[in-house]
């Protein structure tokens, strides 16, 4: 089982740092079958996580936890299911005892919908405070998310460039998560963020350490987006 993670660290030298349990599974020699939800999601395999925590479920007769309602809207919001998603998000929003850690989830979860449907600015301010509950709840992941999604959603409407301390926080957010799938997020919003300014060396450079760190972990998910990137750069 893989110990430890190949990151990028503010140089773009490699540097190690430990994995999260998701990761560790995922790394392990276990068969695609006795993978979990989390497991399966953290490598970008959406629809099978999906699958996997509604089979789970159909042995439980209690109901659903707050945590399981969000890993459900989530995967459904990942899988184009927008309805179901916001419905499991309204029976959080009604659930009583819902920590700031949970609320900070429904929001990126609602932002990402928002998004979806077209509607940028609604998405914004739930990016916005969904990273507001991260910070205080110290959830260094919550945070990077938020962040990531937000600032690509604000690049996109106004078009301009990005106050770099905002870059910088998040760059160094990143490297507190030390996690595969948000180092290699981080790399693909920079290569999309130069593109589109039409800075391509920068972009080609970002989409590179992307590819490093995909190369070790795996994700189909971040893969589809690095790809899209690169074919858009060979257009150019």
């Amino acid at each position: 089982m893989a110990k430890a993670c190949t990151m990028i660290d503010r140089s773009h030298r490699h540097r190690e740092i430990p994995t999260s349990a998701s990761c560790r599974e995922v790394c392990s020699d276990r068969s695609d079958s006795d993978l979990s939800a989390a497991a399966l999601a953290a490598t970008g395999r959406f629809q099978e996580a999906l699958t996997k925590l509604s089979q789970s479920r159909q042995t439980k007769a209690c109901a659903l936890t707050i945590v399981e309602r969000l890993d459900l809207a989530e995967l459904l919001e990942r899988t184009g299911q927008l309805k179901d998603a916001r419905n499991h998000l309204a029976m959080v929003k009604k659930a009583s005892r819902s920590s700031d850690s949970d609320l900070a989830r429904l929001h990126l979860i609602e932002g990402m919908i928002s998004k979806q449907l077209g509607h940028l600015e609604e998405s914004m301010a739930s990016f916005q405070q969904g990273c507001r509950l991260a910070e205080r709840t110290g959830s260094i992941e919550l945070l990077c998310w938020g962040q990531l999604r937000f600032l690509g959603v604000s690049a996109d409407i106004d078009g301009s460039e990005i106050d770099p301390a905002l870059l910088a926080t998040l760059r160094s957010n990143t490297e507190r998560a030390a996690t595969p799938a948000i180092s290699i997020a981080h790399q693909i919003f920079l290569a999309e963020y130069h593109a589109k300014r039409g800075n391509l060396g920068a972009s080609r450079h970002h989409s590179s350490l992307a590819e490093s760190v995909l190369a070790t972990y795996p994700n189909i998910w971040l893969r589809g987006l690095l790809a899209l990137n690169m074919s858009c750069l060979s257009y150019l």
